[in-house]
């Protein structure tokens, strides 16, 4: 009996972007493996986006709501999907041609995976050369019994726009916090880290992050937010106590980040709300190194600001 529903939902929110978008929409349109439907969530954009990228794929289905940020956007878009998997793609991103098949050949051979995640290549530009046919690495996948169990980094070995998630698990799970900051992805998988299966697949890279100088992510105010965010759920029990590491690894490149951007005080309150998760993932040496450079960054702003003799 054939299928009355697509294997894979794409879900890209949009809020004015039309001068990206088309490289975008561009990506999932050249995908090798076919059943997906795509869905376009235009989240207030105020520019000519959504119509940009209607134009490119005229069969997608469009979504328009108040702006409400990313999260929202996506939420909008995992409610409309009917795909059996979510795969999410923002708007300044893009996917090699075979991102979708190889999601799909880990789901195949792996048992129920409901969580996969790649890595990502990072480059500068507005108009990256993509290469597709160029990559030669074989499809590398580890698989665990789940996220709480992979030996990966959270932070930097994967994004938004290299996982693919079961649907009715995002569903379950309540999709993403309506943070409107940073870390709502992060947010997301640590409370996903007990739910099932989870796959990784270590090469080839499966999305470019391309990096423009605008993207939501260099926001200085909303990753700052977003980790004190995800201070409280920690702190509120929200997430398995076994996601420590992977928390901790959170405030690690938040700190590091932040140090001499924010406000001392608020620096060292963060520093502290860490330490909960350093000590419970026992990775001591990040802390000590923190508080020194935290220590050295206050000698060097009181001598900056010290009257000349």
């Amino acid at each position: 009996m054939p299928r009355s529903a697509p294997f894979f939902s794409v879900v890209i929110p949009v809020f004015n972007r039309e001068d990206l978008i088309q490289l975008s929409v561009a990506s999932v349109l050249r995908q090798s493996f076919g059943d997906f439907e795509l869905i376009l969530v235009d989240d207030g954009s105020t520019d000519r986006s959504a119509e940009v990228a209607k134009k490119m794929a005229p069969h997608a289905r469009l979504l328009r709501i108040p702006n409400s940020g990313p999260a929202l956007a996506r939420n909008a878009g995992i409610r409309s999907a009917t795909g059996d998997f979510v795969a999410f793609l923002d708007s300044d991103d893009i996917w090699y041609e075979d991102t979708l098949a190889i999601f799909r050949k880990v789901i195949e051979e792996t048992n129920g995976t409901i969580f996969i995640a790649g890595r990502l290549l990072n480059v500068w530009g507005n108009r990256p050369a993509v290469d597709s046919k160029s990559r030669v690495s074989p499809v590398l996948i580890d698989s665990y019994p789940n996220f709480l169990s992979a030996r990966i980094n959270i932070l930097v070995d994967f994004g938004l726009t290299s996982v693919a998630v079961d649907r009715k698990t995002l569903l379950q799970a309540g999709m993403f916090s309506a943070w409107r900051t940073n870390y709502e992805d992060m947010d997301m998988w640590l409370r996903l880290a007990n739910s099932g299966p989870f796959a990784f697949v270590q090469s080839p890279p499966l999305v470019i992050r391309i990096n423009h100088g605008q993207n939501v992510s260099q926001d200085l105010a909303k990753s700052y937010h977003g980790i004190t965010n995800i201070a409280s759920s920690w702190q509120n029990r929200e997430y398995h106590s076994e996601t420590a590491t992977q928390v901790s690894r959170l405030f690690e490149g938040a700190l590091r980040n932040l140090l001499g951007k924010i406000h001392p005080k608020d620096w060292w309150v963060l520093f502290g709300r860490a330490l909960g998760p350093f000590l419970k993932s026992k990775r001591l040496l990040p802390p000590v190194k923190l508080f020194a450079k935290g220590i050295l960054a206050g000698w060097k702003r009181t001598n900056d600001s010290a009257p000349s003799a």
